[in-house]
């Protein structure tokens, strides 16, 4: 099966904290691309389509803004799939220090 992703994924799980305006919950992002993510919740999902805003929990911290493009519920795990909005230029000047410090270059 293809790869249908634009973007490499990296497997990580870092606590991150998603604003979606008047309510903010907890999660973790279980895997992570220059573009989106994957984010375990533990509360009410946002819909598909719904602006959000995710804090990442890592060295350094980094705050996103954000779409849900997918929403996964079943036997008790509750995923959202989000791409990240902004420039290229800005998703790399945000991103590219996490990724420096946590992922390999080979990986």
């Amino acid at each position: 099966m293809k790869n249908r992703r634009e973007y490499q994924r990296w497997n990580c799980s870092f606590p991150c904290l998603v604003d979606k305006g008047d309510d903010r919950f907890t999660g973790h992002v279980r895997n992570l691309s220059f573009n989106g993510a994957c984010v375990e919740v533990e509360s009410e999902l946002p819909l598909c389509g719904e602006s959000l805003t995710i804090q990442i929990d890592s060295d350094p911290c980094v705050s996103l803004p954000a779409r849900v493009v997918y929403v996964i519920e079943q036997e008790g795990l509750e995923r959202i799939g989000i791409e990240f909005s902004g420039t290229w230029e800005d998703k790399m000047r945000l991103l590219m220090p996490l990724f420096e410090n946590h992922f390999d270059r080979d990986d």
